[in-house]
């Protein structure tokens, strides 16, 4: 059995028959072993078919009496004893954890050394843009319509680029979880980005990393936290290392003691 994620073979003493559940070593991912185990697809005649469902069947049940064998080692492992050296109730600086009466709240800030460039950057580039554009027809009293049109462009890129400046400074990342799921907030006060998760739509949470490449010829990596189940909810790219590390351990202790309850 390989990790869903970074396709790493799985030990035989992280998977969990049982409980249904394995971990990858590897990047920390930790996942329902049936919604990954599923015969695979062909277009061959029934007799291939036949023999291929057949060898598969041997492969699965093979790999079950193996991972049986080491059940009782990774019980424990999957109980925190393999991962007693954190502790979710000291987070790092910047990050926070919150035990409320029906449920936790964990987060973190997103303020950033990039702000320091960003804020600066942003006021002489959409005073000068903007201000160019639409603060000479405000000065005048005339209003161009070309040329209103040519600054949306610049008026949609500083929105955006604001906002990426706010969240350097006071931005958080803040999910709060129930009895019935979780709520992830990424934003600034009030205002921002909400999503909804319930407990049984998830399997696994891993880091995700992606890789984009600029016109330039360089690589830009971004790093998120995602939750897999019925549906991937992406969050956490404003987070440093540090933080997200912390969420993503956390997430997982508090997902295996759901499963486990």
């Amino acid at each position: 059995m390989n990790c869903p994620s970074c396709q790493i073979k799985i030990p035989r003493d992280a998977i969990n028959i049982q409980k249904d559940i394995a971990g990858c070593q590897s990047c920390g991912n930790i996942f329902s072993i049936s919604a990954h185990v599923a015969p695979q697809k062909n277009d061959f005649s029934s007799s291939q078919s036949s023999s291929k469902n057949y060898d598969y069947d041997i492969a699965r049940q093979s790999m079950y009496e193996e991972a049986s064998l080491h059940n009782t080692s990774i019980q424990k492992k999957f109980e925190g004893k393999g991962n007693s050296n954190f502790d979710i109730n000291n987070p790092p600086k910047g990050a926070y954890i919150n035990h409320l009466p029906n449920g936790v709240q964990i987060g973190a800030y997103t303020r950033s050394w990039s702000a320091f460039f960003l804020v600066p950057f942003m006021v002489v580039w959409s005073g000068g843009s903007l201000g160019g554009i639409y603060g000479s027809q405000i000065m005048s009293g005339e209003f161009n319509p070309i040329t209103s049109l040519f600054g949306i462009p610049f008026l949609l890129g500083a929105v955006f680029f604001w906002g990426i400046a706010i969240m350097s400074v006071i931005g958080k990342t803040e999910v709060t979880l129930d009895s019935n799921g979780g709520h992830i907030f990424t934003g600034v006060g009030k205002i921002g980005l909400h999503k909804r998760f319930d407990w049984k739509d998830i399997n696994s949470i891993s880091e995700h990393k992606s890789v984009s490449s600029s016109r330039k010829g360089g690589n830009t990596v971004t790093q998120s936290i995602v939750l897999e189940g019925q549906k991937q909810i992406k969050f956490g790219s404003h987070l440093s290392s540090e933080k997200r590390y912390y969420m993503i351990k956390t997430l997982e202790q508090l997902i295996q003691n759901k499963v486990r309850s």
